[in-house]
C-alpha cells in the first residue's frame, strides 16, 4: 500500500461499474449551464440524488468520491455537494468548505483536504 497508496480504496470494492456511470451522470448534470447557482438547485437534480443515495447505501464508496472529480476543485458548489453527501450519512462530520476556505493555494487546499478526510 505504500508504494500504491491509491489502490488500497478499491480492496473491498469488487464492482465499481454502478459507481462510475453515476458519478458520470453527476458530472455531465453539473456541466450543464443552469439559470441558479444555488447549491440547492443542484441537489435536488435526479443525478445528484441518485448519487446521494447509492454513497449512503454504499459507503465503501466514499474513497472513490475522494478520487472523483469533486476533488479537484473542492471550493463553491463542490464543497457544498461534498458537506451534504458526508454529513447525510455520517452527521457528526466536520464540513470540508471549513478546511479549505482559508487556503490560498493548490497545495494548502489539498493539505486540507487530507487532513479532513
Amino acid at each position: 500500500m505504500a508504494t500504491k497508496s491509491e489502490e488500497h480504496y478499491w480492496y473491498s470494492i469488487t464492482d465499481s461499474t454502478e459507481y462510475k456511470q453515476l458519478e458520470k451522470a453527476l458530472q455531465e448534470e453539473l456541466r450543464k449551464p443552469n439559470l441558479s447557482s444555488r447549491a440547492s438547485d443542484y441537489m435536488k437534480s435526479k443525478s445528484y440524488l441518485a448519487y446521494k443515495t447509492y454513497i449512503y447505501n454504499n459507503p465503501e464508496y466514499i474513497n472513490l468520491m475522494f478520487l472523483s472529480f469533486l476533488f479537484k476543485e473542492i471550493r463553491g458548489l463542490y464543497s457544498c455537494l461534498v458537506d451534504d453527501i458526508i454529513q447525510t450519512k455520517y452527521t457528526s462530520a466536520p464540513s470540508i468548505k471549513t478546511f479549505v476556505e482559508k487556503t490560498g493555494n493548490f497545495d494548502d487546499e489539498r493539505f486540507a483536504v487530507y487532513k479532513w478526510q
